[in-house]
């Protein structure tokens, strides 16, 4: 039985897979369900990932772009790279536009959608992934999956707006965004609110976060946990 069968699929997209693609994705999607990282982080081969979306609604915006930046440990490789622009039916309206610059032409111009998340998940097959703000993308590129591939993809992000104020909490009060976090380090970058650009600029915080990493903190796994943490602390002072 093939992988895609196995899920319901409510979008036309989901159902016109190709043999060809249907074998593609059954290949990839293994790799896409590792969930425990033992490796040394400094040997961790990773993912900077960022998306560009119709607006803020994880049950019903869509994806419009994907941008990731590839690297190992400590290095960020400047040509290990994917991005697209998603093909969509409609494009979004103006003031989304305005945010992230991707036109109406662009947008129905784009690459068919199937093939983009086919080459997306193999760029970043087996990798650790990371973003900023990271529960957001990871929800809307879960539910593009499920909508225009008929998987259920369920992978686990490296949050760094909650790792970079466990290792630098006398910057927490004051930074919330990723601007805040890239002006305390004096990390420059030509553009935001790009999704390549954004998860270039994610991929230098996360070096730039790396020499305040606690001495026990030696594996991908120890990295999580400690923004887990984080993330447990802040929900608690809020409650």
């Amino acid at each position: 039985m093939s992988l895609i069968s196995l899920f319901k699929r409510k979008d036309k997209q989901a159902s016109s897979l190709t043999e060809e693609q249907a074998s593609r994705l059954s290949s990839l999607i293994a790799m896409h369900a590792i969930k425990d990282f033992p490796t040394d982080w400094r040997q961790q081969a990773w993912v900077s990932t960022d998306l560009e979306t119709s607006g803020l609604d994880v049950k019903h915006d869509r994806v419009l772009s994907i941008g990731s930046v590839a690297g190992v440990g400590g290095r960020v490789s400047p040509d290990a790279s994917f991005e697209a622009i998603l093909r969509q039916e409609e494009a979004s309206s103006h003031s989304n536009i305005l945010i992230h610059g991707i036109s109406g032409t662009q947008q129905e111009n784009g690459e068919d959608p199937i093939e983009a998340l086919l080459n997306f998940l193999a760029f970043s097959q087996s990798k650790f992934h990371l973003g900023f703000h990271a529960e957001f993308d990871r929800l809307m590129l879960q539910n593009a999956c499920k909508r225009i591939l008929g998987i259920q993809l369920d992978q686990v992000w490296l949050d760094l707006a909650w790792l970079a104020p466990a290792v630098y909490p006398e910057h927490a009060k004051h930074c919330k965004s990723l601007d805040d976090w890239l002006t305390v380090f004096g990390i420059d970058v030509f553009v935001r609110h790009h999704a390549i650009a954004d998860a270039w600029a994610t991929s230098l915080l996360w070096l730039a976060l790396q020499p305040r990493l606690p001495a026990d903190c030696l594996t991908g796994n120890d990295v999580l946990q400690l923004a887990n943490k984080q993330r447990a602390l802040a929900r608690y002072y809020m409650s």
